[in-house]
C-alpha cells in the first residue's frame, strides 16, 4: 500500500550552510514515522514547478490513500488563493474524491477540506484571552480536551466520548462546508475539531496531530488503522 502525502515547504535560510540554505519539500518526520509504522509505503507529493511536473491526477492514480498534512496557513478561498501549495492540494483533493480513495486531513489539511467544500475559516482564538488552540513555545506539547459526537465515526474509532488532543493552529473552521459534518469540538470554546464527508466513503479531517499523541491522549493508532483499512477496501 502506498500513501501519498502532500509535501510541505520548509523555506531555506540564506544565512545557513550547506543544504539548509535551500527550500525543501517534504514530510514532517513524526508524521512519516506514524504512517510507516504499520508497513505502508509513503510518497511525498510536491506541487509541480513552473517548468512542469506530474499532475494531481497522475499522482492520485498511483497511490491508495491521500494525507493532507499540516503546515503554513491557507492563503485564501478556493478560487482566490494563488499559493502554489494551496492550488495543488485542492487539485489533489479533487482527484482523490473523483477516484474514491480515502483522504485524511490533519490540522491545515482539515481546514483545506473545509474550504474545498465551500466552508470558511476564522482566527482560532477569538473569544479567549489565552491561547487555547496554539502556544508556539510549547508547540506539540500544547493540548486541550475535545468532545466527540455521539454515534459518529470518530466515536466508533476511538470508543470514547472525550479525550485530550494536541493543538497548534492559528485558524479554525468557521462555516462548515456543504456536505461535511462536525464530529468533535473543543470543550473550552466549541471550536470544530473533526469533520467527515457525508457523501464520500472515507474523507475525514482532524484539527489535531495524531502523530504527536502519547499516553494519556486520544490514541494515535485507531485512526491510522481505520484509514488504512479503508484504503484496503477502496
Amino acid at each position: 500500500m502506498t500513501i501519498g502525502v502532500s509535501a510541505r515547504l520548509t523555506v531555506g535560510d540564506p544565512d545557513a550552510v550547506g543544504g539548509r540554505r535551500k527550500d525543501q519539500w517534504g514530510i514532517e518526520q513524526s508524521l512519516a514515522d506514524w504512517l510507516i509504522s504499520t508497513g505502508a509505503l509513503i510518497a511525498a507529493i510536491p506541487p509541480p514547478s513552473a517548468a512542469g511536473g506530474n499532475s494531481a491526477t497522475a499522482w492520485v492514480s498511483r497511490i491508495d490513500a491521500l494525507v493532507l498534512q499540516g503546515g503554513a496557513d491557507i492563503q485564501g478561498a478556493r478560487n482566490a488563493s494563488t499559493d502554489r501549495r494551496d492550488v495543488f492540494e485542492f487539485e489533489l483533493l479533487d482527484a482523490a474524491l473523483e477516484r474514491g480513495i480515502p483522504v485524511l486531513g490533519i490540522c491545515r489539511g482539515m481546514q483545506l477540506i473545509n474550504v474545498a467544500f465551500g466552508g470558511t475559516l476564522r482566527v482560532a482564538d477569538l473569544t479567549t484571552s489565552t491561547g487555547v488552540h496554539s502556544d508556539p513555545r510549547r508547540y506539540e506539547a500544547h493540548t486541550h480536551p475535545v468532545r466527540i459526537a455521539e454515534g459518529g465515526h470518530q466515536e466508533g474509532v476511538y470508543g470514547c466520548a472525550t479525550g485530550l488532543i494536541t493543538s497548534m493552529h492559528r485558524f479554525a473552521v468557521d462555516r462548515i462546508g456543504k456536505g461535511l459534518t462536525a464530529e468533535a469540538w473543543c470543550t473550552v470554546d466549541e471550536t470544530v475539531e473533526a469533520l467527515r464527508s457525508d457523501s464520500h466513503p472515507w474523507v475525514r479531517g482532524v484539527q489535531w496531530h495524531p502523530e504527536f499523541h502519547h499516553q494519556g491522549m486520544l490514541p494515535s493508532m485507531p485512526m491510522l488503522r481505520d484509514f488504512l483499512d479503508a484504503a484496503d477496501n477502496a
